[in-house]
């Protein structure tokens, strides 16, 4: 995108079982599942935040997957809902590119 002269303004909205992967205390079945990963997850998640990407959990997300919020990464904002925050930008403009 820079090569392109395109400045692009990200918003990650993490919803659904991911939101396992993004605190502090994962469960013993989400550390076994993930394996050396973990780390690596929170070092991009910080990465993502110092180059100025806003990224934002949902608490229903949250909620459901039994996710202590006192526990997320820091830079994390948590929102009440995550489809519904999804839907406000895209009323902003913005687009939504789906990552599984």
């Amino acid at each position: 995108m820079k090569s392109q002269g395109v400045t692009a303004d990200f918003v990650l909205v993490y919803i659904g079982p991911s939101v396992k992967y993004l605190t502090s205390s994962p469960s013993a079945e989400t550390e076994k599942l993930a394996a050396g990963v973990l780390m690596d997850l929170e070092s991009n998640i910080e990465t993502l935040a110092q180059l100025g990407i806003r990224q934002e959990i949902c608490a229903v997300a949250t909620s459901i997957f039994k996710i202590d919020n006192k526990t997320l990464f820091p830079v994390l904002n948590l929102v009440a809902n995550g489809f519904i925050s999804l839907i406000g930008y895209q009323a902003q403009g913005y687009h939504l590119v789906p990552v599984f």
